[in-house]
């Protein structure tokens, strides 16, 4: 049974030292009278025994420091605790845009400091949050109507065949959504400038990275009023990178020796008023009105004009060409013109079915 001796010269009777059966004196209160301090006074070393021993620094350390642990017993400030990675973050919405309700999850390795965090509110979202891991997004992140500002590259990693990012819409209107935007806020805009690109990488039998297609969106013409875009196609061919195709706002080129092939199709040409004209480098088959009928035409780089539908108005075999440099136009009814032939030959040339 403990014995209880009271402090002489003490008229406190709650200040008591009590006697163990070791011998060993037991301290059961210290009360501090009103508008004083108890003062825990270590030596030059700060050595503070309790249950084990503890170094304690002698001195205060910097705003915003921390007390951390070496981990054998020498306490120091220092700014290594959490948070580590997260750089500077306030409550502000411009620089740490989050809304209200961001969904911030459990966090473990360090208690967070919540004072700049503005209103953090649920308990999902941040699943794991310590000073010697990388924080994992798992959850919800309501964004609201702000924005999420990424000062490097934002990375999704999915280790399943399922969507990595699934944008979805509920509105339930004809208009377009949901809708994907790819801006590139230019201080210089100019033609021929890249903007935005969607990458397809995968790797060969070498196990290397590889870019094996893009589409990428590029200003034709950047004039005020009269702007023009294209999107450009390449694909890896050979080993190399190869644009094989543009489709500009006046045209679809296929580039670099692609060719055009419709499989089990048939390809149609809608009507033009006139002959378009020659271009330098380049021939051009087309469709044109003629008599209120869609005739086909071939046209060569100087503009000669060939019709490759070889019937006339009334439904005869006709060879027509127009020749630029002379100006003429030939129509030649060709089967009047085999069936004066063959009275003079005695043969028949032409076969009806």
């Amino acid at each position: 049974m403990a014995v209880t001796y009271n402090i002489k010269g003490t008229t406190n009777s709650s200040f008591k030292i009590g006697k163990q059966g070791t011998g060993s004196a037991e301290l059961q209160t210290i009360q501090s009278p009103s508008s004083t301090n108890i003062v825990l006074a270590p030596g030059s070393g700060g050595l503070v025994s309790i249950n084990s021993n503890y170094t304690i620094p002698l001195s205060d350390g910097s705003a915003g420091q921390l007390l951390v642990t070496s981990g054998s017993g020498t306490l120091s400030f220092g700014s290594s605790g959490f948070p580590q990675d997260m750089g500077a973050i306030t409550g502000s919405t411009s620089t740490f845009p989050i809304g209200t309700a961001p969904d911030f999850g459990a966090l473990s390795g360090e208690d967070l400091i919540g004072q700049d965090f503005g209103d953090v509110s649920s308990a999902k979202g941040i699943s794991e949050l310590s000073a010697d891991t990388t924080p994992q997004l798992g959850g919800n992140l309501d964004a609201q109507s702000n924005n999420i500002t990424a000062v490097g590259k934002l990375e999704v990693t999915n280790t399943s065949t399922d969507d990595s990012i699934l944008i979805t819409s509920t509105e339930d209107s004809s208009t377009a959504a949901p809708v994907l935007t790819f801006k590139r806020n230019s201080a210089s805009p100019a033609d021929a400038d890249y903007l935005g690109q969607i990458k397809f990488k995968g790797e060969n039998d070498a196990d290397q990275e590889v870019v094996y297609a893009k589409i990428t969106g590029k200003i034709l013409d950047a004039s005020d009023g009269s702007e023009d875009g294209i999107i450009e196609f390449a694909h890896k061919k050979n080993g190399s990178n190869n644009i094989t195709g543009r489709f500009r706002s006046d045209s679809l080129q296929l580039l670099n020796e692609t060719s055009f092939r419709v499989a089990g199709g048939h390809a149609e040409f809608g009507v033009l008023a006139s002959d378009p004209g020659g271009t330098a480098g380049y021939a051009k088959i087309y469709a044109k009105d003629e008599s209120a009928s869609a005739e086909m035409f071939v046209q060569d780089e100087a503009g000669n004009v060939t019709k490759i539908s070889p019937h006339n108005e009334q439904g005869e075999w006709e060879y027509y060409s127009r020749n630029v440099k002379t100006g003429k136009v030939v129509r030649i009814n060709m089967e009047e013109m085999i069936k004066d032939i063959e009275a003079l030959t005695g043969k028949s040339y032409i076969k009806y079915e």
